[in-house]
């Protein structure tokens, strides 16, 4: 009627016991939030068949070595016995499910003919052992009235193989959905436990089949359930990279889901306010608000005051909720040390793979910049800003690794003789799909992404070597080359560094160089940009000062002084000038910036209306459009060793 080895039987199922209950403690203590999940519920269901099936061994052994009478030991065991298989069997249905769950494609069986195929053979087998006191399918009485298996306990072992099958299926058709370090145990534990199972339906003596699988969700437990790994150590949060794989494997198995971005506004600004002890406060009162909107969404929080929330199986009612929530909460205070400190968000709401198709772009979500201060809500076409912004950045990182960005020249004339003097170098964008990209628009996303200052310096590279090759060796007589300054973020001392370096490097004569920086970009970093210039003039290069306003508002006088020359731009200065006295403001501008000993260039010039306008103004040099386009350096060394001169009859 019992084991064939009572005491090693007891000893395993003990030992199992042990580990399944120290399991569950974990699992449903000390990970009380996770438990709300459907993944985690099921493993702990896992956890807990294990459990009772181990306990129902121990009771029978000790039942069955008892003094009991022998219709009491009878009763007991049969019960155990068929509970046992009544539980057991659907452990390998809930841990199939499971696994569904861990590769992230339970929307792909929810068809009630899939859920039906799914779910019949463990039904059957659940029936089987429901009538089994009148079939003895499962379990019945040898001529010397011990329990043995019945045919349904081997045809239990053949339907778990397909189970089993079907795990091992998901776990290699959607391996990309998991990190290695799971998909490693994944296979080692679940191998685990398939050899015990194996090991004593052949061995029937040896009953190892509980603890290979109590080691087995130990093991899975370890390295897929606890998922400290994946949690923002502040706000317990997943973080930045949990987002990115799950993203990514979300995408890859076709799953719909909506996610939804919360931007703290000016996250800094609350953190140098309140330190970072409130400012940690708030984002975990953020994440905190965020998780419990429903606890079978996950919430993220990739850097600074930046959160995601994933929403999966909602449509779009429910979205309206979330948000609607959202906003809510973020119209009230929030409390902070006793005090209540009201915190600005803007919430982007994106549909995948409606909208966005792509885990990168939507992190992008995160960094797009956002020009409108009142709105709060971005959705639907309300994104189609973003999706360009989105669209720019990704041509910028796949112009540098490819030739999409090309140095390009403008011709600047002496207006003296209206010969060909110096050139202008501008770096373009040209994508294969979008097209020529303004400077202006993607200078703007560059500097938001970080890598302006690689553009800058490879503009500055290309125009050390053009005239290393094509300057100084091919004797072409071109005396200067202006290069913009792109950005405030460019002005740091590496920049001195590596223009020195490229001189160097090329043989480039310094003053052969001159850098133009905008009156925004002075006026923004006045201190720093007067160090910089005084850097570069160490080494020989001048700097000329793109003036858009009709002074030079914010700059003071030493600042001024430090300047080569002044670029007047006609063509902003006529649109935006009164017309009656546009002609007059600019003969004064051009007059004033000559009294200061300054060089007088004047640029956009792209119509023959506005060279007309300048042509008795006072000034050096002319740039523009009507002139001559922007070239390539070939065309510009034809131009110079022509000596080109520029001529009205046209």
């Amino acid at each position: 009627m019992g084991d064939l080895n009572p005491i090693g039987a007891l000893s395993f199922r003990t030992a199992a016991a042990i580990i399944c209950i120290t399991c569950i403690f974990y699992t449903a203590v000390m990970k009380r939030e996770n438990t709300r999940r459907l993944r985690s519920r099921l493993f702990l269901a896992a956890l807990v068949i294990t459990l009772y099936d181990c306990i129902t061994g121990i009771i029978n052994t000790l039942v069955l070595d008892s003094n009991l009478p022998q219709s009491t030991k009878y009763i007991v065991v049969y019960f155990n016995k068929l509970t046992y298989y009544g539980t057991h069997f659907a452990f390998v249905p809930i841990f199939a499910l499971y696994i569904i769950l861990v590769c992230d494609v339970l929307h792909r069986y929810k068809s009630k003919l899939k859920q039906i195929i799914f779910l019949a053979p463990c039904l059957l087998l659940e029936l089987a052992v429901i009538t089994n006191p009148f079939t003895g399918f499962i379990i019945n009485n040898d001529v010397e009235k011990n329990f043995v298996r019945g045919g349904g306990v081997y045809l239990a072992y053949i339907i778990s193989a397909v189970y089993l099958a079907f795990c091992f299926y998901l776990l290699g058709k959607y391996w990309n959905t998991m990190n290695h370090l799971q998909k490693i145990a994944m296979f080692y534990f679940l191998g685990l436990a398939v050899l015990g199972v194996f090991i004593q339906m052949i061995f029937p003596e040896i009953i190892c089949e509980m603890l290979a699988e109590s080691l087995g969700l130990m093991g899975v437990m370890i390295m897929i359930e606890k998922d400290d790994y994946r949690l923002d150590y502040k706000t317990r949060a997943f973080n930045r990279a949990s987002l990115l794989q799950d993203l990514k494997g979300s995408i890859n198995v076709g799953k719909e889901f909506y996610a939804i971005c919360v931007r703290i506004v000016n996250a800094d600004l609350y953190r140098r306010v309140m330190g970072y002890e409130g400012y940690d406060i708030i984002l975990t009162k953020v994440a905190d608000f965020l998780k419990g909107i429903n606890y079978e969404y996950d919430v993220y929080r990739t850097t600074g005051g930046i959160f995601y929330l994933i929403c999966t199986d909602a449509d779009e009612d429910a979205i309206d909720i979330i948000i609607d929530s959202i906003v809510k909460r973020f119209g009230q205070s929030f409390e902070v040390n006793g005090a209540a400190t009201n915190v600005k968000a803007k919430i982007i709401c994106v549909k995948s793979p409606d909208e966005f198709n792509d885990a990168d772009d939507i992190l992008r979500l995160s960094e797009t910049k956002i020009d409108d201060d009142d709105k709060m809500v971005f959705r639907g076409k309300g994104l189609d800003f973003m999706l360009r912004s989105i669209d720019v950045e990704k041509a910028i990182i796949k112009g540098m690794a490819g030739n999409a960005f090309r140095v390009m020249y403008h011709p600047v004339y002496k207006k003296e003789t209206m010969g060909i003097f110096s050139a202008e170098a501008l770096l373009t964008l040209n994508d294969p799909n979008m097209g020529r990209i303004r400077f202006s628009e993607y200078a703007v996303v560059a500097e938001n992404a970080g890598v302006i200052d690689e553009l800058e310096v490879r503009m500055i590279e290309a125009v050390c070597q053009f005239i290393n090759t094509g300057v100084t060796k091919s004797e072409t007589n071109i005396k200067i080359f202006c290069i913009h300054i792109m950005s405030v973020q460019v002005l740091t001392q590496e920049l001195v560094d590596k223009v020195r370096f490229l001189i160097n490097k090329y043989e480039v004569d310094p003053a052969m160089l001159r850098f133009s920086v905008n009156d925004t970009i002075a006026t923004q970093a006045q201190d720093v940009l007067g160090f910089i210039m005084d850097e570069f003039n160490k080494i020989g290069i001048e700097f000329i000062l793109l003036n858009h306003e009709s002074v030079f508002l914010g700059l003071d006088v030493a600042t001024i002084d430090k300047f080569d020359g002044i670029n007047i731009d006609v063509k902003r200065h006529f649109e935006t000038a009164d017309e009656n006295q546009a002609d007059a403001i600019l003969r004064n501008r051009a007059a004033m910036v000559s009294q200061l000993g300054k060089r007088v260039i004047l640029s956009g010039i792209d119509s023959k209306e506005l060279y007309n306008r300048i042509k008795d103004v006072k000034a050096n040099y002319l740039i523009g459009d009507y002139l001559s386009p922007m070239v390539t350096k070939n065309e510009l060394q034809n131009k110079f060793w022509n000596n080109e001169v520029f001529s009205d009859n046209r």
